[in-house]
């Protein structure tokens, strides 16, 4: 078993802060989806193009951005890559 040293753990940390920032954001768009199939159901209005393009824009980068972190997280644990002093 490897223990991991003290700049590891606080890698680990500053990456899960990052994820956590990033789930933050993806609840956010997730909720506007939401606000929109809300207001598509009660008034029948169809989003426009812009606020489409917008979401799934945003939705995009902050998957991209997550699965970077976990990766880079993944290979931190298997021990792939060290920890630059």
């Amino acid at each position: 078993m490897k223990i991991a040293s003290a700049e590891e753990v606080e890698e680990l940390k500053r990456l899960n802060q990052m994820f956590a920032d990033i789930l933050c954001q993806l609840r956010g768009a997730t909720t506007n989806i939401n606000q929109i199939a809300r207001k598509l159901h009660t008034d029948g209005e169809i989003p426009n193009d812009s606020m489409l393009y917008f979401l799934n824009k945003n939705i995009l980068k902050y998957r991209k951005e997550s699965e970077r972190i976990w990766q880079l997280i993944r290979r931190l644990i298997s021990g792939q890559i060290h920890m630059e002093q």
